[in-house]
């Protein structure tokens, strides 16, 4: 991935304890490094931000509590196109943490109707876990 985006001019930054640093090239991301910006000056969108997620050899850990686990074969979705996507209800687990943020709460509530009973139901024990108070919870 860092070759193939700095080979075609993304400058590519690790977030390091809130901060951006250069990620030198041909450099391993450990943890706790989850995050990775990049920026293009010709782009249109200009910015991407790559989210890294940990896993064992059979389930998705949630890093904020990792008895938080999902099935590998449930943590991405494919696009129609095949691009795969971190599973919506794990995005909006990571969103539920800044709830009042209104992109945060709207694609909440656009999201929660769309997701099956399974996914649905991960979602809600997931957040009572985490976040035993949430206001998300009461719309279940």
């Amino acid at each position: 991935m860092q070759s193939y985006l700095t080979g075609r001019g993304w400058i590519l930054e690790k977030a390091v304890d809130g901060a951006r640093i250069p990620w030198p090239e041909g450099e391993w991301i450990t943890l706790p490094v989850h995050t990775i910006w990049c920026q293009h000056p010709t782009v249109a969108p200009g910015f991407l931000e790559i989210l890294l997620n940990e896993a064992s050899s059979t389930h998705f850990l949630f890093r904020r509590d990792s008895s938080i686990t999902l099935p590998l074969s449930r943590m991405s979705l494919r696009t129609a196109v095949g691009l795969p996507i971190l599973a919506p209800e794990i995005v909006l687990l990571y969103k539920a943490n800044h709830p009042t943020d209104e992109g945060n709460a709207a694609d909440f509530l656009c999201a929660l109707p769309a997701l099956d009973s399974e996914r649905r139901a991960w979602l809600q024990t997931a957040l009572a876990r985490l976040l035993p108070e949430h206001a998300w919870l009461s719309q279940f």
